[in-house]
């Protein structure tokens, strides 16, 4: 700070916050702070989601990427094929699992084993495998591992660089994501996505939950808006929390997903 005060020409000095949703970001983002003794200003950086906040980084050349491996089968199948999966069946439904410990694994897992279609989930490596291997009879999983339980076909992938987990992100139909990095490179990705906030002891994960909920069902059908609500919230224990609309993740599942075209 020291060095920074004796520059002729003053740095820009940025506070860097967390991202959030909640509508008083809006009102901080870029204010101006004074140094109480140094002539030095520092100001709040808040990373956001509308044109009053600061916005999100990403790669140049992203969506172009991504825009040209949807269209291309024959890339998604090498993509495929270098994980070790199999090729898709009829009707099938791919779905990427990157979560915390989550009591809710365990009723989402049971309705996609009792599914009308198969559903094929990737897991990558994480510290969602122990709670998983229990919900399927495994003492342990590990990278390459696949079990099939009923409909759902669960398969353990290893833990890859960005490239290639932002490239898993657009070949699935709905990818559930956790903490921050995975939520935002879902939104990139353009698919259906289920977020597992950092839980919070006081549970005021759930207000920065609600928040994002707003902006992202913005302009949705209302049943639909509902349903993602729904999921989102049993997926985050928003029970416990006094939500209304708590429902077992597995039926909360099978309500996402009339609303979902895939």
């Amino acid at each position: 700070v020291l060095a920074m005060a004796e520059q002729a020409d003053k740095p820009l000095w940025l506070n860097l916050e967390y991202l959030s949703a909640e509508s008083w970001v809006e009102g901080c983002h870029a204010l101006p702070s004074p140094h109480p003794r140094l002539p030095l200003v520092k100001y709040f950086f808040f990373p956001g989601f509308t044109a009053k906040t600061g916005g999100l980084l990403l790669e140049r050349d992203l969506l172009a990427r991504r825009d040209t491996f949807l269209a291309d089968p024959a890339a998604q199948q090498r993509y495929w094929h270098s994980l070790g999966v199999s090729a898709r069946q009829p009707d099938e439904l791919r779905v990427s699992l990157f979560s915390y410990e989550n009591p809710a694994i365990a009723g989402l897992l049971a309705g996609w084993s009792a599914a009308g279609t198969p559903i094929t989930c990737l897991l990558p490596e994480g510290r969602a495998l122990p709670q998983v291997a229990a919900c399927l009879g495994r003492s342990q999983l590990q990278a390459g591992d696949a079990v099939q339980q009923g409909s759902l076909h669960m398969q353990v992938l290893p833990f890859v660089e960005q490239e290639r987990y932002d490239e898993l992100l657009w070949a699935c139909d709905v990818n559930f994501v956790r903490g921050e990095d995975s939520f935002v490179r879902a939104q990139w990705a353009g698919k259906p996505f289920v977020w597992h906030i950092y839980p919070q002891h006081d549970g005021v994960h759930m207000q920065k939950l609600h928040a994002f909920l707003n902006l992202y069902c913005a302009g949705l059908a209302q049943d639909a808006a509902r349903a993602v609500h729904v999921l989102w919230d049993a997926w985050n224990g928003g029970g416990e929390n006094g939500t209304d609309d708590f429902m077992d993740s597995g039926h909360a599942w099978n309500q996402f997903l009339l609303h979902q075209s895939m």
